[in-house]
């Protein structure tokens, strides 16, 4: 093998500025904004535009200038690349003081559009299925060897910069890395992926080069995984069936990973079914498609479950939308009409557009389903009086105020204050305007805010770690409330029971002790032997009546119990549990042990402090 000489290296490069030189300009600017954002907090908006902007430019100069290059005329080959940085200058200009939330998600969806550009754009309306399968192959193994030498080359350059602090003496500062490595991904590994690009990617129509690593990692890797993943989901399929229960929403992401990973796997074969040389690949596919049509209805009668329960939000809007192009893509692939695969990159590519705005997008149509969500809690309350939020006329559900609490902070997480503007009165607007005032432009304290909102219903808000899916109990002890008079115990010691049955364990009077969980109970044990019993499905059933995530008094928290003239008490710091698993996941208490024949009262008593 003939390596490249340095004059061919250096042409390359002059030669891939020349073709790309917007690309490489955008690709600087990023550079520039990553390397001023790493360490500075000043708030400034600008940086921050300039990097998403850079961010969405690089793949979209890479597609559009390909196409250009397809115009004969000078005026029609600027054309294209001067719309593009119209566009980026726009979209720039355009995002809002507070890049969080949905304009987050929207440039995660453009960005995902002007990759998919990349691999269609080039030869829409071209023939040659070989070309576009060529061109695509070429622009991965690029990616694939630029991204492996940047981390190479990242990693000589850390070792180098920490033998000059550890062996010279030379103090390098700690932000000095990171923006080694923007530098490293953004113009390195950019640029040598652009000196690969092919020049006419129509002309690989002739080229037949199959490499054999692609190959083996599509025949002997990702079809024997999508393989395992489609049984796995066929199984659960007839679990589903069986019980008669609703798919899990975790099924989400396996369905998705089995959609990618199969549509990866058959790309990579796909020279193979041109050729027809592969009979097996047909049959693989074939199976692939039929297979994956149940595990779409799957999907998408576990989302439509949530979405009835809790509405639309963007990730549950996204997660239908993709369903629904699997679900057409292995359609069309079990009755045999899907032959190329340049329909796959084109319509995932407008999909991630039309979900990015107007009306019919995931932000317009999740906003309108959360807020319709919210004006149905607060109607059932009592909370809404001409279009206006009132105080509760009386006690609220503890899970109609867990979905308050989880609607108001989605709401203002995504959308900001104004998303609420309608039902706020001008006193409630000034109070929330005043929480913003201290914080950075950037950051927003949604918890913060809709803490004010609950108060002005005057309810308490849910914190979100208290908020869980609907099977999941977590308590804890009031942090300022009783104290516990412990009057008549000789020894107390704390127990710790984590996920599982087994408790910590702890000495006393000479012995070793175990807490240990069994079915229902709490099982204390000295020396392996069984002294005191607890009834742990008794509280359980009285903390199913309480508001989860609430500070409890310890009443509402004490396990008592004697026998043989031992006694115990367990005052429970935290405990939690799901209603679907087995055991407890989190136990956290204080334990008063008193021995037979030990003074004072059975039990301790409580007293104000």
């Amino acid at each position: 093998m003939r390596l490249p000489s340095l004059d061919f290296v250096l042409s390359a490069a002059v030669a891939a500025a020349r073709r790309f030189p917007l690309v490489l300009a955008a690709a600087l600017t990023g550079a520039a904004a990553a390397v001023y954002l790493i360490g500075t907090s000043d708030g400034d908006m600008g940086p921050i535009r300039l990097l998403l902007a850079s961010l969405l430019g690089i793949p979209l100069f890479i597609a559009l200038g390909l196409t250009a290059e397809r115009c004969v005329e000078r005026s029609r080959r600027l054309l294209l690349p001067a719309l593009g940085l119209a566009a980026l200058v726009a979209y720039g200009l355009t995002l809002p003081a507070r890049i969080e939330g949905a304009p987050l998600i929207r440039f995660a969806l453009f960005a995902v559009a002007a990759h998919l550009a990349v691999c269609f754009l080039p030869l829409l309306r071209l023939p040659g299925e070989n070309a576009f399968w060529q061109f695509n192959k070429t622009l991965f193994l690029r990616l694939l060897a630029g991204l492996v030498f940047s981390l190479a080359l990242m990693l000589g350059l850390s070792v180098a910069l920490l033998a000059l602090d550890k062996l010279f003496g030379l103090t390098v500062d700690g932000e000095v890395y990171p923006r080694l490595y923007v530098l490293v991904l953004f113009i390195f590994n950019t640029w040598y992926f652009l000196a690969g690009v092919p020049a006419r990617p129509v002309d690989l129509e002739a080229l037949h080069d199959h490499p054999p690593i692609l190959r083996i990692f599509a025949q002997y890797i990702l079809a024997p995984l999508v393989a395992v993943y489609l049984a796995l989901l066929t199984a659960y399929l007839v679990k589903v069936l069986v019980t008669a229960q609703w798919p899990s929403g975790w099924i989400g992401w396996l369905v998705s990973s089995v959609g990618a990973a199969g549509l990866a796997s058959l790309a990579l074969l796909h020279p193979l079914a041109m050729e027809g040389r592969q009979k097996w690949v047909s049959l693989y596919a074939r199976g692939y498609f039929i297979l994956l049509l149940p595990a779409v209805v799957m999907l998408l009668l576990s989302v439509g479950k949530r979405i009835g329960q809790y509405g639309v939000t963007e990730a549950r809007y996204l997660l239908v939308l993709i369903a629904l192009w699997l679900g057409a893509i292995a359609l069309l692939g079990a009755l045999n009409r899907l032959k190329s695969l340049r329909p796959l990159p084109l319509s995932l590519c407008l999909l991630a557009l039309v979900a990015s705005a107007g009306p019919w997008g995931a932000f317009s149509v999740s906003r309108h389903s959360q807020l319709g969500r919210l004006e149905t809690l607060l109607e059932a309350g009592g909370m809404l009086a001409e279009g206006r939020l009132v105080p509760a006329p009386g006690p609220v559900d503890p899970e109609a105020r867990r979905e308050l609490s989880a609607v108001l902070y989605y709401l203002f997480d995504r959308y900001g204050p104004q998303a609420l503007a309608s039902y706020l009165g001008a006193p409630l607007a000034a109070e929330l305007k005043a929480e913003q005032k201290p914080l950075d432009p950037n950051r927003q304290d949604s918890a913060a805010l809709s803490r004010l909102v609950m108060q002005r219903l005057g309810l308490e808000y849910v914190e979100g770690w208290q908020r869980q899916s609907g099977n999941y109990h977590f308590y804890h002890r009031e942090r300022d409330g009783e104290a516990v008079a412990i009057a008549g115990y000789e020894l107390v010691v704390g127990v710790s029971l984590a996920a599982g049955p087994e408790a910590g364990a702890f000495r006393a009077l000479d012995a070793a002790w175990t807490l240990v969980e069994e079915d229902t109970r709490l099982l204390l044990r000295r020396e392996g032997e069984t002294l005191l019993t607890f009834d742990l499905a008794g509280l359980q059933a009285s903390l199913r009546q309480q508001a989860r995530g609430d500070g409890l008094p310890p009443a509402a928290l004490s396990l008592r119990t004697e026998a043989g003239g031992w006694r115990a008490f367990l005052l429970v710091n935290q405990i939690a549990w799901q209603e679907d698993k087995t055991g407890l996941t989190q136990f956290d208490a204080t334990l008063f042990l008193a021995p037979p024949g030990a003074g004072g009262p059975a039990a301790p008593t409580t007293k104000e402090p």
